[in-house]
């Protein structure tokens, strides 16, 4: 078929019949770059081994009418006349499609006007394991707020290969700054690290060994069987969340496990690992373990198993800083010398205890509440307060806080920590009216009302608080 052209006068265009749609060339990769043609194994790829493919991933708004609806509709076509089944045409087991990368302050990022951000400025400048934490902890559902390029202030970039002052494509390399890798530098990664760091300064100082023999779990303080029960718990979180392809929960789990190890195990055990060895007079007999306080002892034992399970855990996140944690954790053991040779770690049942993890979170939420009430009075943690009162509708819940109350006290400088009857006992309500609703069903009543109201009793009007009425 022949048009004439409205731009070119005089000019015929010729249509071409058979048009093809790129996408269509990316939904056939399942079959033409796996050997679908050759109906027989071979040495090094057999088609039936590779498909259908565990997960497909990209961005949704771009790829649900590309490349997700190419790889369905070509997967259909090429085995439509092998079989009916429809578990047996599918592309994909998995598809996780998430929504788009997006500077700071939410904009679109362009080559044209130097916002986009190059994999180079990136990795130099904020830290590939924090990059790979801040993708797997963004919801897919919700654009990602990466960060900002500033195109007016070039640097130059420290890189595995040597100084680079330009990106692969030829672009001056420039600041890149995020406050959303910021926050997790500061909440997960340098907790973290400090943990480790605290152990191995230690450990180091008091020749610690893991190969002695181990202070039997159940022989340790409350809060060394506390940790590895979180750490079981950890443990079972990731293993679930990464089977579902549900990375944002098993970050979001792995986030809590250290923050409770950095600012309650560890801050709270101090003091076992700062005791001198010379102190040590339990353990008896000529083995290297005679000369270690059992207590002591326990503490690095629960702290190193912590810390090099937790390693494996995060190797799939962080695999750099895991990486080195681990190979130090266990140089010169009997272990793999990688972290990512090693299996991933199994829930050891032994040492989940779900009502001692239920019965610290009670005490470490009120602790948390008595810091707040703390800043609000502006009265700070070393100003010693005589009493803490709490109430608590839930027996069970009164009974954990009034169980730890010794830790209750410890960690918020109070001389004593009593439990109220009720709610009533600790606040004092006013009572008001609310003009909009009675005005116009009272009128010239409102204004008596609107006096009389807060000098009723309380009690009197305890059933209105409480929805009886």
């Amino acid at each position: 078929m022949k048009l004439p052209s409205e731009k070119h006068a005089g000019q015929l265009l010729t249509r071409i019949e058979d048009v093809g749609n790129p996408w269509l060339d990316a939904g056939i990769v399942p079959f033409s770059t796996l050997n679908y043609n050759e109906r027989y194994p071979t040495e090094l790829l057999n088609w039936s081994d590779w498909y259908p493919a565990n997960l497909v991933t990209e961005c949704f708004p771009g790829q649900f009418r590309n490349w997700f609806y190419s790889l369905l509709s070509l997967a259909t076509m090429m085995r439509y006349d092998e079989t009916d089944d429809p578990e047996q045409k599918k592309p994909f087991c998995t598809l996780l499609g998430h929504r788009l990368v997006m500077d700071e302050l939410g904009r679109a990022m362009h080559k044209s006007d130097g916002t986009a951000i190059w994999f180079e400025e990136a990795a130099e400048q904020l830290g590939v394991d924090t990059l790979r934490w801040m993708y797997l902890a963004q919801n897919p559902a919700a654009d990602l707020r990466f960060g900002l390029r500033h195109p007016d202030e070039p640097v130059t970039l420290n890189t595995p290969e040597g100084p680079i002052s330009e990106t692969k494509e030829g672009l001056p390399t420039c600041k890149v700054t995020s406050t959303p890798a910021d926050e997790i530098r500061r909440q997960v990664l340098i907790p973290l690290w400090n943990s480790y760091a605290f152990f191995v300064n230690y450990a180091v100082l008091d020749g610690f060994d893991p190969t002695l023999e181990q202070v039997p779990v159940s022989d340790r303080p409350e809060i060394d069987r506390w940790v590895l029960s979180r750490l079981q718990e950890l443990t079972q979180t990731s293993r679930a969340a990464y089977e579902a392809f549900d990375a944002p929960h098993a970050m979001q789990a792995a986030a809590e496990f250290i923050d409770d190890l950095s600012n309650w195990y560890i801050r709270r055990n101090r003091k076992r690992f700062w005791r001198a060895r010379t102190d040590a007079h339990s353990a008896s007999g000529d083995s290297p373990g005679a000369k270690w306080d059992a207590d002591k002892l326990a503490a690095y034992q629960t702290l190193y198993e912590v810390l090099l399970t937790l390693s494996k855990l995060l190797a799939p996140a962080i695999p750099f800083l895991t990486e080195r944690m681990y190979r130090n954790l266990v140089e010169g053991a009997e272990q793999p010398i990688s972290v990512h040779l090693c299996g991933y770690p199994e829930v050891d049942a032994s040492k989940l205890d779900p009502e001692l993890n239920w019965k610290t979170q009670q005490v470490q939420a009120l602790v948390t509440l008595g810091h707040r009430l703390r800043e609000v009075s502006e009265l700070r943690v070393r100003q010693p307060l005589a009493e803490l009162r709490f109430a608590a509708a839930d027996a069970k819940q009164a009974a954990a806080i009034e169980q730890y109350a010794d830790v209750i006290a410890d960690e918020l400088n109070v001389k004593q920590v009593t439990r109220a009857a009720n709610l009533d006992d600790l606040v004092s309500y006013t009572y008001k009216p609310n003009l909009k609703t009675l005005g116009p069903k009272y009128g010239k009543l409102l204004n008596k009302i609107k006096n009389d109201l807060p000098q009723l009793d309380p009690a009197l009007l305890a059933p209105l608080r409480a929805g009886q009425v």
